[in-house]
């Protein structure tokens, strides 16, 4: 019984190293064309009412050497007389590299230990100006080009869970 137990955990262990740990997570030189995307781009969305509250944050920062950061938070609450739900939604890698980008998509990765997780992100739009600002489409949401003295806020990016007060 025990044997059984220990050969079951390590194929469980086994298979998971296979799909999730040789992830790719090398990252890729930006070309000239891609170098565009250099910079931190953001989006904050924080909208509420006496019976709602909507978050919807996203943080991505592309680095010359391929290294990244991408952070993405939503958070939906809303309640009633008689009922309440919420919901939310995150993700967080801090030490990310980009391992691809093209025309129409940016993948970013992170490898944790063993595992390799990543994220596709559909560009709706490369980035372009309006008036002094830049922005770039991803995702179906717009993010504006952080200028260097807003770069503080990547660090102090927070994602409250919708458990949060309001």
């Amino acid at each position: 019984m025990e044997r059984k137990i220990i050969f079951k955990f390590l194929l469980i262990v086994t298979i998971s190293w296979i799909l999730y740990g040789c992830s790719d997570t090398t990252p890729v030189p930006l070309t000239e064309e891609n170098r565009q995307y250099i910079g931190v781009w953001q989006l904050r969305i924080e909208e509420a009412t006496d019976s709602s509250l909507r978050i919807d944050n996203m943080l991505l920062a592309v680095n010359t050497d391929s290294t990244a950061v991408y952070r993405r938070c939503e958070v939906n609450k809303s309640k009633s007389k008689n009922s309440s739900s919420s919901s939310s939604y995150s993700v967080n890698f801090p030490e990310a590299v980009v391992t691809n980008i093209s025309q129409g998509s940016i993948t970013v990765a992170q490898k944790l230990g063993w595992f390799g997780f990543d994220s596709d992100l559909v560009i709706d739009k490369a980035p372009y100006q309006e008036g002094q600002q830049w922005y770039v489409d991803i995702e179906g949401k717009r993010l504006a080009r952080l200028s260097n003295l807003e770069i503080e806020t990547m660090t102090n990016w927070s994602c409250p869970s919708s458990d949060d007060e309001e």
